[in-house]
């Protein structure tokens, strides 16, 4: 709690600053041309004229689809071409809308499309900041193009992450972690902007955490900060998709490549935890207070209406459901092939182990920390509480949180004797 109390002064800068920045660079962004962009726009139309809004794509989940209307939401908020300021679309993000329908696929389709007249509104809730990459792609390239970009930016940026990981001596959690990943359906995440955004935030963290691990453990404030800054980051980028994974998954990688005592590690997972939360929460609330300072006087109002509703127990229509239903939701997306590559892993982790106790040999640093990593596994079910209406709403995407208790019990095993070992401090 002290540890706390003494980081509370860089925190707030940390906000303060995150808030700053990112309104800069949306205003930044905002004064790109948009004429390039309504070209590629128009050319990117029949992709979704084609897929529809929610294709199911079931090539490694069950009832796994894409979320084409988030992503026709997010390329028409680029394309907006509006008389407004820089300053009151940063503040409002304006997008196209149609009369007919509130299916932004639909809206994308009939106007870039079919050139049918369209109306506009505006989605204020959140920051937008993808806007900050996705303008600039799009004076680029087109929607099937910003696709394939993703495979190989994914593909990178995962390769690199399974580098470090070989370089840092934990090569043996490096399946575990490509299991945990492949339950989240890669192939759809590649194919949505919506999904993508929490998955390079996560491993470009994780990256950033083990490249960077002797200077953040060098000084007691430089890790609960950065994971500060990755909330921060989180909250300025996604529209609420799976965030807690960006916390989960380096802190979780965090433990296999540092050996200290578990009892250290649980304080200083609780620490991190409330940091990356004042970040999150903090930054969020920035984009309010932002609004507030510009006039805009029932901001505050309406985002704690938005926040209380979706931390309730019941859907649009009222439906009154419970919390073991929104469980149900979200765990039976992890019936899916790459559960049989899970469960191979137990077992072959488990006979593992026998053959080491049988032959005297001991547990290793594997089961340094199993109580922290149990506690991260639990993380995503306090998450669905918290918020019960989107987990239960959104389940088909929201599920991907359990990535995170995915690789914490597989991480529980005694890693399989591939590449390097984990590395033991004398």
């Amino acid at each position: 709690m002290k540890a706390f109390f003494r980081l509370i002064p860089k925190l707030a800068a940390l906000v303060a600053l995150a808030v700053l920045t990112g309104f800069v660079l949306l205003l930044l962004a905002y004064m790109l041309p948009v004429a390039p962009i309504e070209e590629n726009v128009t050319k990117s139309a029949d992709i979704f004229r084609r897929e529809g809004t929610y294709p199911i794509t079931d090539i490694m989940g069950v009832d796994t689809r894409l979320d084409n209307y988030t992503d026709a939401l997010m390329l028409l908020s680029a394309s907006y071409r509006g008389e407004e300021s820089p300053l009151e679309k940063t503040l409002k993000v304006y997008r196209y809308a149609s009369p007919v329908s509130d299916d932004p696929a639909i809206t994308l389709v009939a106007h870039y499309g079919d050139g049918a007249e369209v109306s506009t509104t505006s989605y204020e809730r959140y920051w937008h900041g993808y806007l900050i990459t996705l303008k600039p792609l799009l004076s680029l390239l087109d929607y099937g193009q910003i696709r394939a970009l993703n495979v190989v930016l994914v593909g990178a940026v995962t390769l690199c992450l399974f580098c470090l990981m070989y370089k840092r001596g934990i090569s043996g959690y490096i399946l575990p972690l490509l299991i945990s990943l492949l339950l989240l359906d890669p192939t759809a995440i590649v194919r949505s902007l919506q999904y993508s955004t929490i998955y390079y935030i996560s491993i470009l963290a994780s990256c950033y955490l083990l490249f960077k691990l002797e200077w953040l453990t060098k000084q007691k404030d430089r890790l609960p900060l950065l994971f500060a800054a990755v909330g921060c980051v989180t909250s300025f980028f996604d529209l609420l998709t799976w965030p807690l994974a960006s916390f989960g998954l380096p802190f979780c990688i965090f433990l296999a490549s540092d050996k200290r005592d578990a009892g250290k590690h649980l304080r200083l997972m609780l620490l991190c935890l409330v940091s990356w939360s004042v970040g999150y929460g903090g930054m969020w609330a920035g984009k309010w207070l932002v609004a507030a300072s510009f006039g805009d006087t029932g901001a505050v109002k309406t985002a704690l209406t938005i926040a209380f509703f979706r931390s309730s127990m019941a859907d649009e229509a009222g439906y009154a459901f419970s919390y073991l239903d929104v469980l149900k939701r979200n765990l039976m997306h992890m019936v899916a092939p790459a559960a049989l590559a899970a469960l191979i892993y137990v077992i072959a982790a488990l006979m593992l182990q026998r053959r080491r106790h049988g032959t005297g040999a001991g547990n290793g640093t594997w089961s340094n920390g199993l109580a922290v990593r149990a506690v991260l596994a639990l993380l995503p079910s306090f998450w669905y509480l918290a918020l019960g209406n989107h987990s239960y709403v959104h389940h088909w995407f929201t599920y991907r949180e359990l990535g995170i208790s995915a690789f914490a019990l597989l991480s529980m095993l005694p890693p399989l004797p591939f590449g390097i070992k984990p590395k033991q401090k004398t």
